[in-house]
């Protein structure tokens, strides 16, 4: 049986990686709309920031899930 320890380190190892791809998407979206109304750089950087949001967010529901 695993320590209770071990569980919370395996809880919150992957979420840096979470929210690099979440910013990855994101941008990705952003930048296609970049391409497609031409209003450079607005869709990068926002999708940048909600995607930055959106994985902190998600960090901020798992840190306050307390069970």
């Amino acid at each position: 049986m695993k320590s209770p320890e071990t569980n919370n380190w395996l809880k919150y190892s992957g979420i840096g990686t979470q929210i690099a791809i979440f910013m990855l998407i994101f941008w990705w979206i952003g930048n296609k709309l970049e391409m497609r109304f031409d209003f450079k750089p607005w869709g990068s950087l926002t999708g940048l920031l909600l995607g930055a949001f959106i994985g902190l967010y998600e960090l901020w529901k798992l840190i306050n899930n307390k069970k």
